[in-house]
């Protein structure tokens, strides 16, 4: 995982608390672009899945992402984010949902 300085200690705490293997790592600012280049230059592992920390990834949709690695010509891969509206939100957190929506 990777975070910013002031948040590394919190972040290292719940990482541990889920699996003491989870590295965590922190840069100076919170930029998405300097993060994934931080991150990729310390990957070690066969397979890495990068996802953003709103991310939810279906229960099922692990062995469809892992089955396109038995081509050997594939070294990438890239999924459709959807949007899951939630119900009872009031008129400014839909508001606010739309326009995250609209960026995705």
């Amino acid at each position: 995982m990777i975070t910013i300085n002031r948040n590394l200690l919190q972040i290292t705490e719940l990482a541990y608390s889920i699996n003491a293997r989870i590295q965590v790592i922190a840069i100076n600012v919170a930029n998405k672009r300097e993060q994934i280049c931080e991150a990729i230059l310390r990957i070690i592992t066969t397979l890495t899945l990068i996802a953003d920390n709103d991310i939810e990834l279906p229960l099922r949709s692990l062995p469809y992402i892992l089955v396109l690695f038995k081509d050997l010509e594939v070294s990438a891969i890239s999924t459709c984010q959807r949007i899951r509206q939630r119900k009872g939100l009031g008129i400014l957190y839909k508001i606010v949902e739309y326009l995250g929506e609209s960026y995705i």
